[in-house]
């Protein structure tokens, strides 16, 4: 997990290093495409190598548990939230893995 002191300064607009520029992507694809299916998008990257989906799996937990160290929600993200925090106290408890990295 992060330190408290890294995750204060985070700053999605202003740093330049890859995990910013993913979330910037992220941000921008998503908003602009709309509201894109994560099932389909699933279907099309079962086509990649088994190693890279394991990794995406372990991206997505992780982007997960991210979002589930928020302090503050609102009517739009509460329940996505809550979703979150039972997401990453089942990574935290050993209950779901990506599985190792081979």
């Amino acid at each position: 997990m992060l330190t408290a002191m890294i995750k204060k300064n985070l700053d999605l607009r202003n740093d330049d290093n890859n995990a910013a520029k993913v979330a910037r992507s992220l941000e921008q694809d998503l908003n602009l495409m709309g509201h894109p299916s994560g099932e389909v998008v699933g279907l099309y990257l079962r086509q990649i190598h088994r190693t890279l989906q394991r990794e995406i799996v372990a991206f997505c937990l992780g982007v997960l548990c991210g979002l589930a160290q928020q302090d503050h929600t609102d009517a739009r993200n509460e329940t996505a939230i809550a979703t979150c925090k039972k997401i990453d106290s089942m990574c935290d408890n050993g209950e779901l893995d990506a599985g190792p990295f081979i």
